[in-house]
């Protein structure tokens, strides 16, 4: 995981992410100058969709359309796991846990880049169900200074998807049908970030590994968080 994620996950976890969801008003955009411009804020509609409250600058350059105010699928409608992001993020809202996402993207279909999506739970009176995400993109090259419209081109991977408690969490039961035909699908085995492992690495100066994550298996993990909070 990129230095700018770590930063971001540790700062979540300052103002007491991990043992509750912290309040937005907490939030102190000045403390993640290094990603701001790679930056979201997801919100859930009345009807269930989700929204971009906030995009940065170099997001909405990338993709080459303004994202604010548009719904998740308006933006990412033409990725092949769209559906399986935008459900995930959903329950996500909904419980108030984050998820990190880890794969590729391209804008040309030739070039993919590595790419790194990590979402956080923040409460927030003001949106609907009182949860929203607030989201980075681990800065990727991928410049558009002409602010072509890019949808149509962009692809999207998924290599591996990661709960972040907050204690809570996503149980198996809780994910319909659908999301788990389409993680399996994608070969996807939705694991839980162990964070007091991945910050013994940051406070080792180990960067942690994408591809080999300290993570707990969904089960597992989901039952000691029941066994916490009961």
């Amino acid at each position: 995981m990129g230095p700018e994620l770590c930063n971001f996950l540790n700062y979540w976890r300052s103002l007491g992410g991990g043992d509750q969801v912290p309040a937005r008003r907490l939030l102190d955009l000045r403390r993640l100058t290094s990603i701001l411009r790679w930056m979201f804020i997801l919100e859930m509609d009345d009807d269930g969709s989700l929204r971009f409250r906030l995009a940065g600058s170099s997001l909405e350059e990338a993709i080459g359309v303004g994202m604010t105010d548009q719904t998740y699928n308006s933006i990412f409608d033409n990725t092949h796991d769209s559906g399986m992001a935008e459900e995930l993020y959903a329950l996500s809202i909904v419980r108030g846990c984050g998820v990190l996402r880890c794969g590729a993207v391209t804008t040309d279909g030739d070039y993919f880049h590595e790419l790194e999506v990590l979402a956080l739970p923040f409460a927030d009176e003001r949106a609907m169900g009182g949860t929203v995400l607030v989201g980075a993109i681990r800065p990727v090259k991928l410049e558009n200074k002409s602010f072509e419209d890019r949808r149509e081109t962009l692809a999207l991977s998924i290599d591996d998807m990661f709960l972040v408690p907050s204690p809570n969490l996503i149980t198996p039961r809780q994910m319909s049908n659908r999301l788990t035909k389409l993680l399996k699908e994608h070969g996807i085995d939705l694991r839980v970030l162990d964070m007091e492992q991945i910050f013994n690495q940051v406070e080792e100066g180990i960067a942690p590994n994408g591809q080999n994550l300290p993570s707990l298996n969904l089960e597992v993990a989901a039952a000691s968080v029941r066994e916490v909070v009961n």
